[in-house]
C-alpha cells in the first residue's frame, strides 16, 4: 500500500526530520556551506550565488557587508535578510510544497470499493506473515521496518502535472495525485497491510516533530485508530504503537508544515478505509441477527475510528493561518491545480458516506435497544465534523469561501460543512 520516493539514508531516532522521506543528497566535498552555517571554502560571492540559484529564484541575493574568512560564521543580520527574502518571494513558497511532494511517502492504496475482510487477507498472506507484520507495528527503527516490507520502492506512474494535463481527469484522480496516493490492484493485499504499518511510522515522526497546540492525547487517539485499522485488516490484535510521554512545544518550519498537511490527509485515508471495514462488519452483524453485545462492540470500534479521524483532522491543520494562505492554498489553486480543487474529492470519503447511507436503514431500533452506544456514535460523528469545521474556520473566515466554493456562492465553506454535518447525523436518526 505504500511506495517511497527515494531511499532512507538512516533512521537515527535523534533526528527531527522525517525518516519516511527520501533524504537529501549528502554535501559534496568542497561544499561552500558547512553544517553549522559556516563557510568551508570559497568567497562570499560564491555563497550568495548558490543561495540565489538554489533558494531565492529571482529574489535579490542577500548582501553580506563584511566578508567572512574561511571557517567563520555568516553575520546574523544577513541570515535574517535571507529569511526575509524567502518570505517575500511567493515562488519560494511554491517550491516548499514541490520539494515535500517529491520526497514524501506515496501511499499505495486499494480502491475504497475493495477494502478486504480479515479472512481474505489471511488467506492471501498467511498467518506467519501477518504475525511478522504485527511485530513491526511498535518498531521504532524505520530502516528496520522498511527492510522487512515487500513493497517495492517505486515512483508513481504519473507526476502531478501529468495528471492535471490529462484529458477528462476526475476529481478523485487529482486528489490522489496531489496527496501522493497511488491506487493499486485490489489483489495486492500486502500493500494494504504495509500501508497501515508505515502510517504508524509516519505518526511517530509527526509526534516527535512537536506541535504548538496538540498534546499526547491527540496523537494517542490517532494511534488507537491506526492500531484498530491493523486489527480490522488482519484479524490479529495490533501491538501498541510506541508513544512518547509528552509532545514538546515547537514552531514547525515551512517544510514540516507542508509535510504535515500531506501526511494528515494520508493518515485520514488509512483511517477512512478502516471505517469502511468497520461499517462492513456492522452490516454483517446486523444481517446475522447477532446479540446486542456484539453490535455494541462493533459500534465502539467505529467510535474509536471516528475519534482517530477527528484527531487526524486536527493534526492536518496544526499550523498558523498565514502559512495556509502563503504556502498550502496556492499549491491547490490555479495554475497548480484546476479551479475548485478540494480535499473532499477523496474517493474513500465519498464511498464511506455511500456505505453509511446503505447500512443505517438496517439498524432499525438501534437507538432504543442500545441507547448509550448510539449516543456515543452520534457524538463521535458530530465531533468529527466539528473538528473539520474548526480547522476550516482557522484558515477560512466565516465570510470567506474555500477553494471548493466559488466566489459568489450562496453559502460559505463553513455553512456548507454545517449542512454536511446535519445531513450525516440525520442518517443516524438525530433530528
Amino acid at each position: 500500500m505504500v511506495a517511497l520516493e527515494g531511499l532512507l539514508a538512516r533512521s537515527d531516532e535523534r533526528t527531527d526530520t522525517s525518516s519516511l522521506d527520501a533524504p537529501a543528497a549528502p554535501p559534496r566535498r568542497g561544499s561552500q556551506i558547512a553544517r553549522k552555517g559556516k563557510v568551508r571554502k570559497g568567497g562570499v560571492k560564491q555563497v550568495q550565488a548558490k543561495l540565489a540559484r538554489v533558494f531565492l529564484r529571482g529574489v535579490e541575493p542577500v548582501v553580506v557587508r563584511s566578508a567572512p574568512t574561511s571557517g567563520s560564521r555568516l553575520p546574523r543580520a544577513d541570515l535574517r535578510g535571507l529569511t526575509t527574502a524567502l518570505t517575500a518571494n511567493p515562488k519560494s513558497h511554491q517550491h516548499v510544497v514541490h520539494r515535500v511532494r517529491s520526497r514524501l511517502v506515496h501511499i499505495h492504496a486499494l480502491p475504497a470499493t475493495h477494502v478486504p475482510t480479515p479472512s481474505q487477507v489471511q488467506a492471501a498472506l498467511g498467518h506467519n506473515r501477518l504475525q511478522q507484520y504485527a511485530e513491526l507495528m511498535p518498531e521504532r527503527r524505520t530502516a528496520h521496518v522498511l527492510a522487512a516490507l515487500s513493497t517495492q520502492l517505486a515512483r508513481p506512474a504519473q507526476s502531478l502535472s501529468a495528471v492535471v494535463d490529462s484529458p477528462n481527469v476526475r476529481d478523485n484522480e487529482l486528489h490522489d495525485a496531489y496527496f501522493c496516493v497511488v491506487r493499486v490492484d485490489p489483489r495486492n493485499l500486502a500493500s494494504h497491510v504495509e500501508g497501515i504499518i508505515l502510517a504508524a511510522q509516519a505518526l511517530r515522526r509527526e509526534m516527535r516533530s512537536g506541535s504548538d497546540r496538540l498534546g499526547i492525547a491527540d496523537f494517542g487517539e490517532i494511534a488507537d485508530g491506526i492500531e484498530l485499522a491493523f486489527t480490522l485488516a488482519t484479524g490479529i490484535r495490533s501491538p501498541r504503537i510506541a508513544m512518547l510521554r509528552t509532545v514538546h512545544r515547537a514552531a514547525l518550519s515551512e517544510t514540516m508544515i507542508a509535510r504535515r498537511w500531506m501526511r494528515g490527509h494520508q493518515l485520514f485515508l488509512v483511517i477512512t478505509q478502516a471505517m469502511i471495514a468497520s461499517l462492513n462488519n456492522l452490516e454483517v452483524i446486523a444481517g446475522h441477527g447477532s446479540d446486542d453485545s456484539e453490535m455494541a462492540g462493533a459500534i465502539e470500534q467505529l467510535v474509536r475510528l471516528l475519534r482517530a479521524a477527528a484527531g487526524s483532522m486536527r493534526l492536518t491543520g496544526d499550523f498558523p493561518p498565514d502559512i495556509y494562505d502563503t504556502i498550502i492554498r496556492p499549491s491547490m489553486a490555479p495554475p497548480e491545480l484546476p479551479d475548485g480543487f478540494s480535499g473532499i474529492f477523496s474517493s474513500d470519503h465519498r464511498f464511506l458516506v455511500t456505505r453509511l447511507r446503505e447500512i443505517t436503514p438496517k439498524f432499525s431500533g438501534l437507538k432504543e435497544r442500545l441507547h448509550d452506544a448510539h449516543a456515543l456514535l452520534v457524538k463521535a460523528f458530530a465531533d468529527l465534523y466539528d473538528d473539520h469545521i474548526n480547522v476550516c474556520a482557522n484558515f477560512v473566515s466565516s465570510e470567506k469561501n474555500s477553494l471548493l466554493m466559488a466566489d459568489g456562492a450562496r453559502c460559505t465553506a463553513l455553512e456548507q460543512l454545517g449542512k454536511f454535518k446535519k445531513s450525516r447525523l440525520r442518517l443516524l436518526g438525530k433530528p
